[in-house]
């Protein structure tokens, strides 16, 4: 598995590997979306879940069939995600240049697409869903309704980064 890597100012807290950057994604709820549309930057939080294939992530995520994070996709579709999680805050006994935080966070940049296919798009949605509640995802509808899109990003550059004290 090869990831592309952004070049990084603290490499001693850059996430190596496959495996470091999804168990980021595994403790995240939430990813925000970036894109880019005629009115400027415009960043999403939305609820996802991933898949790995021959070593390269797809965020898969989903929304309205309209909109303006639709509408930005269908005009450009690269885009950029970002999760973090905070552990926790310390430090501060020097006074407040000294506070630091305990966190970690994935940060990429792809291509985004609607998946059109209805049986595709239907396991992507249940795999959201799942995330948040296993019940729920057991009782989408054999069809989803017109109203609901589901989208795809396809990663080809990903990085992390992590401070644990």
């Amino acid at each position: 598995m090869e990831i592309r890597r952004m070049d990084m100012r603290r490499t001693d807290r850059q996430l190596h590997g496959l495996e470091q950057i999804t168990g980021v994604l595994d403790r995240t709820e939430v990813v925000r979306l970036g894109l880019v549309d005629s009115e400027g930057p415009y960043v999403v939080p939305v609820h996802f879940a991933y898949v790995v294939r021959d070593g390269k992530i797809t965020i898969l995520t989903h929304g309205a069939a309209e909109g303006r994070k639709l509408a930005a996709i269908a005009a450009d579709p690269r885009c950029c995600i970002e999760v973090d999680r905070l552990i926790s805050h310390g430090g501060g006994e020097d006074g407040p240049c000294s506070l630091t935080a305990d966190y970690e966070s994935v940060i990429g940049f792809g291509n985004a697409h609607l998946i059109t296919n209805p049986h595709e798009a239907r396991e992507a949605l249940a795999a959201i869903v799942a995330r948040v509640s296993s019940e729920q995802a057991s009782a989408l509808p054999p069809v989803l309704p017109p109203r609901v899109a589901v989208i795809a990003i396809d990663l080809h550059t990903v990085t992390g980064k992590a401070h644990r004290s």
